[in-house]
């Protein structure tokens, strides 16, 4: 917040031409040049603990990146083009060798697999499966459904193959290298190829940042600079000597990125996600402060002006209430949801192929979880997945333990952060159903780990300097 108003500030004083200079190339330029010491470091350091869960853990990843956009209608005529070649390719490599690791491997029986909170998200993934039987859509219906159940057997393989909190801990840290590329991607393409990356004339700030290869939306480079701002406030409480100053330098670039997404719903979940994480580590004399400091600042200065301006993004008061047009999406579902309120139209089909051809050519889905969920599985699907959200935030929040500087305490707090990013994007977007799902079932995971831990006790680990 305070660096989007900020850059308002200077956009106003002092033009755009110094605004791109140091917003864009300075604090950038100064966070990878700190930052690249210590992070090889850390890297070379990750490479040593690396198994085949992060090779296949980064092919799923990949697989669900995009590198082109066309309508519905060249999606009809021609579903498996040269890029969705490439994805089906991935993901049929992930599925084939996850298929043999459960055929051969003795020690992953399907209660290990499929336990617990694996268990019911899985049940949301197979009533998708399911629903290729009454699609509007099948062949899309089944194989969005078969990616999504590849991320849940993929996780599930992983958390029932752990042994340790160390061994969880290299599986964030290779989550976040990938969050990190992805987001130096958008950057490459921000400075490459400025003219296609940059939409100007957009809210205060006048100009607005996307992905180029892949594809990134405003709103998903919002969530990266989210996921990035929230995993490196965490550590720094955890983080001594050259990692604070690593993890500092990584916050400012993902703080940079966040603003100029210019995209709301991230920068609301990263605020609250701020304010969970600190209250969840005890940090409530901060909340506190940090709370009147806002407050304070919204009031007596123009500050909340400014913000407020930023916040609208330069739309109308109708646009911004409607929620850039979602409402107009889920408005025109509940018809269909009312007509067939269990079984819904088909995952993944009922909201594009239904109702958002009437909207875009190219809108995908209905922008928000719940609704493109009642569409598509209709109750039979939303309860199970309703069942793993809660049931996620339930053990995060119970496995609060007395001793704050653990790796368990360290790994707790970030997976906290992700679902409240995670939870606030779901109103917005199809955070929790959408491939590659992957944050949402890092933190489902470990949180499955914890249950695990629960059953069979034993000591925090305490945190080593170097797993920093």
């Amino acid at each position: 917040m305070a660096v989007g108003v900020a850059l308002a500030v200077v956009a106003d004083d002092v033009g755009y031409a110094f605004l791109v200079a140091g917003v864009l190339i300075i604090p950038i330029g100064v966070g990878i040049l700190i930052s690249v010491p210590a992070g090889w470091s850390k890297v070379k350091r990750l490479s040593r603990r690396l198994g085949w869960w992060h090779v296949f853990w980064a092919l799923y990843f990949l697989g669900g990146l995009t590198f082109r956009v066309r309508d519905t209608e060249s999606t009809v005529e021609n579903p498996l083009d040269a890029a969705a070649f490439y994805r089906v390719a991935l993901v049929g490599i992930v599925g084939i060798i996850l298929l043999g690791a459960l055929t051969l491997r003795r020690g992953l029986g399907l209660n290990r697999v499929f336990g617990g909170l694996i268990g019911l998200l899985s049940l949301y993934a197979f009533v998708c499966i399911a629903s290729t039987l009454w699609s509007v859509y099948p062949s899309w219906t089944l194989y969005k459904s078969l990616e999504y159940v590849l991320g849940v057997v993929l996780i599930g393989v992983i958390v029932a193959s752990m042994r340790s909190e160390v061994q969880f801990k290299s599986l964030f840290d290779w989550t976040w290298l990938l969050v990190g590329l992805e987001t130096l991607s958008v950057w490459v393409g921000v400075i490459l190829r400025p003219e296609e990356a940059i939409s100007q004339g957009v809210g205060l700030l006048g100009i607005q940042i996307h992905g180029l290869f892949p594809r990134v939306a405003a709103n998903g480079v919002g969530d990266l600079g989210a996921l990035l701002g929230i995993v490196t406030m965490v550590r720094l409480f955890f983080a001594k000597g050259v990692s604070r100053r690593l993890y500092l330098a990584v916050f400012v670039i993902g703080m940079v990125t966040l603003a100029l997404s210019q995209s709301r719903s991230p920068l609301a979940g990263f605020l609250l996600a701020m304010l969970i994480i600190l209250f969840a580590a005890g940090k409530i004399g901060l909340v506190a402060f940090l709370g009147l400091l806002l407050l304070g600042a919204g009031l007596l200065s123009p500050l909340g002006a400014y913000f407020w301006q930023f916040f609208l993004r330069g739309q109308s008061q109708e646009l911004f209430f409607s929620l850039s047009g979602r409402v107009y999406y889920w408005e025109a579902a509940l018809q269909f949801i009312l007509e067939n309120p269990l079984l819904g139209y088909g995952a993944y089909a009922g909201g594009r192929f239904l109702v958002a051809t009437e909207f875009g050519s190219t809108l995908s889905s209905l922008h928000g979880t719940w609704p493109e969920v009642l569409i598509g599985t209709g109750v039979l699907g939303l309860i199970p997945l309703i069942a793993a959200v809660v049931s996620t935030w339930f053990v995060l929040v119970r496995a609060r333990t007395s001793q704050s500087r653990t790796l368990r305490e360290q790994l707790r707090l970030e997976a906290v952060g992700v679902m409240t990013l995670l939870s606030v994007r779901s109103i917005f977007s199809v955070s929790f159903i959408w491939h590659p799902a992957l944050t949402w079932l890092l933190a489902l995971g470990y949180a499955e780990f914890l249950r695990r831990h629960y059953a069979h006790p034993s000591h925090p680990q305490p945190l080593h300097p170097a797993r920093r």
